[in-house]
């Protein structure tokens, strides 16, 4: 998800400086349903309804009410770039899979994020933004997160790598539905890994 070219004038990888988050709002979803919907993206939200009704459904404020997830925009120096999401394992059904690896319902988060221009992929800007969001959002306003993880297609190699890049390690490969996800995870420095006893 994250391509060619470079922008005139825009340094690879960017300055965390010029990166910045804002909760999403319903006058973003006429963006994301554009980015959603660019064919660099569209093939891995798969199986998600990228309609408008369907962006309506899951993304608008109405629909988010009584939902804990968290969404984000991306910035790079003040404008959209990219969407980034934070839901908390302990309200979503049906983990049991990352519960058997590790993972403790109680202080782990995970992440879905998308680089929505093509001019800003394949030169840092996932990486950056991935990093920035865990430490500024993930960990600094949630103190009782200790680990994050996502799963990103395998055959999405732009997207695990800009993962390992922010840190994240993987913890195993599951597969569903034909396909095959890499399971990864990032711990908060200092925190003891569930089941290692581990620091990290």
């Amino acid at each position: 998800m994250f391509g060619d070219p470079l922008p005139a004038g825009w340094t690879a990888p960017p300055d965390p400086d010029r990166l910045a988050f804002r909760r999403l709002t319903d006058d973003d979803l006429v963006l994301l349903h554009r980015w959603l919907n660019e064919p660099g993206i569209v093939r891995w939200w798969e199986g998600d309804d990228v309609s408008w009704d369907g962006v309506l459904g899951r993304y608008s404020t109405a629909s988010t009410a009584d939902d804990s997830v968290e969404h984000h925009l991306g910035l790079l120096d003040g404008e959209p770039v990219g969407w980034i999401q934070c839901w908390f394992l302990a309200d979503e059904p049906d983990m049991e899979d990352w519960l058997g690896l590790g993972f403790a319902a109680h202080d782990t988060a995970g992440i879905d994020y998308l680089i929505g221009s093509v001019e800003h992929r394949g030169h840092g800007l996932g990486t950056a933004l991935i990093a920035a969001f865990v430490e500024r959002v993930v960990f600094a306003e949630h103190a009782w997160i200790d680990a994050v993880g996502s799963d990103p297609d395998s055959d999405n190699h732009a997207s695990w790598r800009a993962l390992e890049s922010a840190g994240f390690r993987q913890v195993a490969q599951q597969q569903a539905e034909g396909r095959t996800y890499r399971v990864m995870r990032r711990d908060r420095a200092g925190a003891v890994e569930a089941g290692t006893g581990r620091l990290t």
